[in-house]
């Protein structure tokens, strides 16, 4: 187990894959090196891809200077016309306020009716789904049950029982 140079994760020693940065070959995590390869020459980063690297930047990782040289020039040559902005440590973004109508007691009669019924609807779907799994039950446990039974009815008045009860004497007046 060892530390990603560039993003500092723990990382097994399997899944480093070694990369040209700057002027050295480095082994850095299988995931850097894929976020890495979206900044290849010609192609254009997505917002995902520099907020991750801004995201790394920032993140305070003892890693050799060429990769922090090599990161740097990534951020300055793909500046975005929007600056995305680092993501401090412990920052939780916010959700922005949902549009909605403001309740009030009597407001749309018709729609809390609607769901009322959905949900009555719903409540006796589920007794349902209850009566037909405790049936299910009852069956899966009453058949076993009463073929054992048939089989022990009909074992015995068919005469079975008295054959072998013969057949097993016959063999014990033999051997003794």
């Amino acid at each position: 187990m060892g530390c990603c140079p560039v993003c500092g994760c723990k990382t097994d020693d399997l899944d480093f894959i070694t990369k040209k940065i700057g002027d050295k070959e480095e082994k850095i995590c299988s995931f850097c090196q894929r976020q890495l390869g979206g900044f290849s020459e010609g192609s254009v980063p997505t917002e995902a891809q520099l907020r991750w690297l801004n995201a790394v930047i920032s993140k305070e990782v003892d890693r050799p200077d060429n990769i922090t040289s090599y990161l740097l020039e990534l951020n300055k040559r793909n500046i975005p016309q929007e600056p995305v902005q680092a993501v401090p440590q412990g920052f939780v973004p916010q959700q922005p306020p949902m549009q909605t109508a403001p309740f009030s007691v009597g407001a749309n009669p018709v729609a809390i009716e609607e769901l009322k019924q959905r949900i009555t609807a719903l409540e006796n779907e589920i007794i349902s789904m209850k009566r037909k799994q405790m049936i299910k039950t009852i069956i899966e446990l009453g058949v076993p049950v009463v073929l054992a039974i048939i089989i022990v009815i009909v074992f015995f008045s068919s005469g079975l029982f008295d054959a072998l009860q013969d057949f097993t004497e016959m063999f014990q007046s033999d051997f003794m």
